[in-house]
């Protein structure tokens, strides 16, 4: 049983800066071939908060930090609505830092990145929808969660993998955003893009480059056009480099079982101020920048900053601290990058139920400076593209499926919007 621990690396400044426009909370869903059934779906999220203890929490105030403590409260389905993401009050007493939603035949966990990051929030929804369908009479073959494994699973990896000698890298000056007003602070904008992933990689392969890369060549080129429509003085003020930021699952890098966050972010980048770039030397710029930044030595640099800045500020109380992180979040954060583009990979299934599942998505958390962010996910060969927006502009998702129509990729569109 669980009695408290200390929020990660990644997490301790989630708290302080979550607001009804920033709310820090980020979507993973499955769409099943078959409307919810409640009952069972409870049953097995009531397991699977058992077998995840570390989401069986609330979030609480202490005189330096903010920690997690058990929550005794049972986690409740609750009805899904028309837009994602909203603030989860993780401050208030009693309230999960995570949230499942149910809506026809979609079932969605939402989280705070307080607690967890892109692949924590998988892993909890395949074991959710593996114990949802052992309720239905399916024979799951899953891993078994141990004792040993909870620990494990606990970790704070970013800890354990703090090399002191490290020197921080080097800080980025201000990157361009989309100059659209934001809508009110409830609106969420979602346009999902369905795409055979097979032919996303045939396509990144023709150019010598992961699918990562080629996605990103695609958003940083339709930044571009977007800025080069402007007329000459709106093109002129905010004209400032494109800096694309990429999470990084730091597991495919460090060895860790860890649910908790255990990501960083890189941030490739191309400054128009040199010009027009065509689309090859983009992809040159992303792939270079990609091949030597996702190392273990560079990605030890941001830690050894980050842990470092933990450090130097633990002895100041709390209520300075969530004045300095809101400060440092816009500063250092959001104002360094013009979007951001998740690819949390292939997610996977029992085999069983494999074509009992439609569709997977991830959608990322809404930001105040970075107004339009992308998050992609592959389930069974389909490919999902999920923008989050909070404005009424569509420009860069246009340009950025048509894109992708053009290289020879058929695209599926859906969306929230009215």
């Amino acid at each position: 049983m669980i009695k408290w621990f200390p929020l990660d690396n990644a997490g301790i400044f989630y708290p302080s800066i979550v607001s009804d426009r920033v709310t820090t909370v980020f979507r993973v869903s499955a769409t099943l071939d078959h409307p919810i059934k409640v009952k069972e779906l409870q049953e097995a999220l009531d397991k699977t908060m058992e077998d995840y203890p570390q989401f069986n929490v609330q979030c609480r105030r202490g005189f330096f930090w903010f920690y997690f403590e058990e929550n005794k409260k049972r986690l409740l389905l609750t009805q899904d609505s028309l837009y994602p993401c909203r603030k989860i009050p993780i401050r208030r007493r009693g309230i999960h830092p995570i949230q499942v939603k149910v809506f026809h035949n979609r079932v969605a966990v939402e989280v705070s990145h307080a607690s967890t990051d892109g692949t924590g929030a998988f892993i909890f929804l395949q074991h959710l929808i593996h114990q949802y369908f052992i309720r239905l009479g399916y024979t799951i073959s899953h891993q078994e969660i141990t004792e040993e494994l909870k620990k494990e699973q606990l970790e704070d990896s970013f800890k354990k993998y703090f090399k002191p000698q490290i020197p921080p890298p080097r800080k980025s000056d201000k990157a361009f955003h989309v100059p659209w007003k934001a809508e009110s602070k409830e609106v969420y904008n979602i346009i999902t893009g369905y795409l055979p992933a097979d032919r996303v990689k045939e396509v990144a392969k023709s150019f010598g480059v992961t699918i990562t890369e080629y996605l990103l060549t695609v958003l940083g080129y339709s930044l571009q056009e977007i800025l080069l429509s402007f007329p000459p003085k709106k093109r002129r003020k905010h004209s400032k480099p494109f800096r694309l930021m990429v999470p990084i699952n730091l597991r495919k890098i460090f060895p860790s079982k860890t649910l908790r966050n255990f990501f960083l972010s890189i941030e490739p980048s191309f400054d128009p101020e040199l010009g027009e770039f065509t689309f090859q030397e983009i992809l040159k710029i992303i792939h270079h920048f990609m091949q030597v930044e996702v190392n273990d030595k560079y990605i030890s640099r941001q830690i050894s900053r980050n842990i470092r800045g933990q450090m130097e500020s633990k002895l100041i109380p709390l209520f300075i601290k969530n004045i300095i992180l809101r400060s440092l979040y816009i500063k250092m954060g959001e104002s360094k990058y013009s979007t951001s583009i998740s690819n949390m990979g292939i997610v996977e299934f029992d085999e069983s139920i494999k074509e009992r599942i439609k569709n997977i998505e991830f959608i990322p958390p809404p930001s105040a400076l970075c107004k339009i962010k992308a998050g992609v996910a592959t389930y069974n060969n389909k490919m999902s593209i999920c923008f989050g927006s909070i404005v009424k502009e569509t420009q860069l998702e246009q340009l950025f499926f048509s894109h992708l129509i053009k290289d020879g990729i058929p695209v599926e569109i859906e969306s929230n919007r009215s």
